[in-house]
């Protein structure tokens, strides 16, 4: 069970990470912020690692670093076809009785890309999608 104290310490981790001036600029601004003031963003990383608080600080720095090069925050909905979004059904129905987020899907067609470029831009399309849900998680 992750706690208050647990999410600050993996944020005193993360602090003195961004205070090494290299450092900072592997991270994207948004990211920095959600994980300064959204617990969500520390504390998943906490229930995967077993509050491992070492472990989480690696894992938080690595899924950041990753979005940061995959420039996910650079992408919004215009930036996909639109019909890669017919293709797609993706609805947040709400949340359970434990607060857990219900996130209906569907996938009507798949596609195998046989271009590299199209392979990378359905790839992004994926993390795009599920960073929107990952947010909404967080609420």
């Amino acid at each position: 069970m992750t706690t208050p104290e647990s999410i600050a310490a993996v944020r005193v981790l993360f602090e003195a990470e961004l205070n090494q001036t290299e450092q900072a600029q592997l991270y994207h601004k948004v990211d920095i912020a959600r994980a300064r003031n959204d617990d969500w963003q520390v504390k998943r990383f906490l229930l995967d690692n077993n509050n491992d608080h070492q472990k989480a600080f690696a894992a938080l720095c690595a899924a950041l670093q990753w979005k940061k090069a995959y420039g996910l925050h650079e992408l919004t909905e215009a930036s996909f076809p639109l019909q890669w979004w017919q293709m797609v059904g993706s609805e947040m129905c709400g949340h359970d009785r434990e607060g857990h987020l219900l996130n209906w899907s569907l996938l009507r067609r798949y596609i195998k890309f046989k271009n590299p470029a199209a392979r990378r831009l359905s790839q992004k399309f994926l993390a795009f999608i599920n960073e929107r849900c990952d947010v909404a998680a967080g609420k």
